[in-house]
């Protein structure tokens, strides 16, 4: 995936049904890399607990770097506070005036 700054919110994001309960642990990775990406904004994921489609809790994960960087790997690690049924994945940016975001070989694993 590949975004091209526009100063609006992109995102790519999946939704999972999967039931858990509270203190239940799962790592996000990918790997991002950017070219000529302007200061400020925000780059990052965040995983959403969901029950009912509400949301119970998230966790946001920010990616600092600008400028031009080449791929490299994202840990995310966010643990649920209640019981769900859904687990929500965003990724993406908002607020970023010029250059391009790639994103790759997103997974979702239970720890």
């Amino acid at each position: 995936m590949l975004f091209q700054a526009n100063t609006a919110p992109e995102r790519i994001w999946q939704s999972l049904d999967v039931n858990g309960a509270a203190t239940d642990a799962y790592t996000l990775t990918f790997h991002v890399s950017g070219r000529n990406i302007t200061s400020g904004g925000q780059i990052g994921a965040r995983v959403e607990f969901l029950s009912g489609g509400g949301v119970i809790n998230q966790v946001n994960c920010t990616i600092s770097d600008r400028g031009t960087f080449n791929w490299q790997p994202i840990t995310c690690t966010a643990t649920a506070t209640a019981g769900f049924d859904t687990i929500r994945i965003n990724i993406g940016w908002q607020g970023i005036g010029s250059g391009h975001l790639g994103i790759d070989g997103v997974s979702l694993t239970k720890q």
